[in-house]
């Protein structure tokens, strides 16, 4: 499956996420005192939240204050609720500034993003984000971790690398027209990524990697009860090189972990149990008009056990597609049979 990424982001960074004529007020400077914190605050400053915050629109955009510039800001929720009912809680639109957002929960109950994240190396930490989809484009590297993501929350990236790091992602009680529900907990169009230590149950993709990206890192990461636990799904690409490893995918509705188009792919010490298709496969695309690129997939120590379809289904090598055999994989049990074009134990 191919994710359109780069419509979906169109649509939220044009149709959805407008900044309002006017706000109520601002923060210029780290000397000032801070005032009340009110809905659509411009925020140019550190600012530490003293009660929870609801708001019809936007609550709090980041952007510089050119009479009082600061190169970085931290917005600390410091256990406050902020809740939008229209638009994304938080807009960050400044590459001026880095933000820190951290220590509180964000609610989105009426629109498609919970954060709209277009700064400069943006960090994002302790926070619950409750429905709705952190959006990053343009940000060069923004970092995730320690987050929870309920409610079919979910992180859409573009363009520029992005680290998420030891987050939790359930997509219980999600709403239908959640965006998590076309593009998965965490959507990647970017390279140079990492996605490592993550916990994902529910979505209809755990971890989608698409586009012409030129390198992943996806390991030590849980997946449950999604539709597919990872995809990689890029473009031939003769730089790609993406790493899978140490992810454990388990009761998956479809494959566990599906590998495409990839140069130079690492999948090792990967886990594959009880899934409703294949543990693991590598399904590259049919090559685009002219010279083939040549994909290489190498296959170390992978575990297959109890899958609906094969443990381990592989293309048999061709002029474009070649799969190499890392040793001690590992497949029993499974319905179709164990491994094709693999030899496993």
């Amino acid at each position: 499956m191919r994710f359109r990424l780069g419509v979906a982001a169109a649509c939220v960074a044009t149709a959805c996420l407008g900044l309002p004529a006017s706000a109520h007020a601002s923060v210029r400077s780290h000397s000032d005192a801070q005032p009340n914190i009110t809905c659509g605050m411009l925020v140019s400053a550190s600012i530490t939240l003293t009660h929870d915050l609801s708001c019809p629109e936007t609550a709090l955009f980041v952007q510089q204050d050119l009479n009082a510039p600061v190169d970085a800001l931290t917005i600390d929720l410091a256990g406050h609720t902020v809740t939008s009912a229209t638009e994304p809680p938080v807009v960050a639109r400044d590459k001026a500034i880095t933000m820190t957002l951290k220590n509180g929960r964000l609610v989105t109950t009426d629109a498609q993003a919970s954060v709209e994240d277009e700064g400069h190396d943006n960090v994002y930490e302790h926070v619950t984000f409750d429905q709705g989809t952190l959006i990053s484009v343009n940000d060069a590297f923004p970092h995730i971790s320690h987050c929870t993501f309920i409610h079919g929350a979910s992180v859409f990236t573009d363009q520029n690398s992005v680290a998420i790091e030891h987050n939790t992602f359930s997509n219980a009680g999600a709403p239908p027209t959640s965006l998590s529900t076309a593009l998965g907990a965490i959507a990647l169009n970017s390279t140079g990524s990492t996605v490592i230590g993550n916990t994902i149950t529910g979505y209809s993709t755990g971890i989608g990697v698409s586009g012409d990206l030129g390198r992943a890192n996806v390991r030590d990461n849980v997946l449950a009860r999604n539709g597919t636990g990872i995809q990689i799904a890029g473009v031939g690409n003769a730089l790609m090189a993406v790493t899978v490893k140490k992810n454990i995918a388990i009761g998956n509705r479809g494959d566990g972990i599906v590998v495409g188009d990839s140069t130079n792919s690492d999948i090792s010490r990967n886990t594959a149990l009880l899934n409703g298709g294949d543990g693991i496969h590598i399904d590259p695309t049919p090559p685009f008009p002219g010279a083939p690129i040549a994909l290489i997939a190498k296959l170390t120590r992978n575990v297959a056990l109890a899958n609906a379809k094969w443990g381990i289904e592989a293309p048999a090598n061709s002029a474009h597609v070649a799969v190499v055999d890392g040793d001690r994989n590992v497949a029993h049990f499974n319905r179709v049979g164990q491994c094709l074009n693999l030899t496993c134990r």
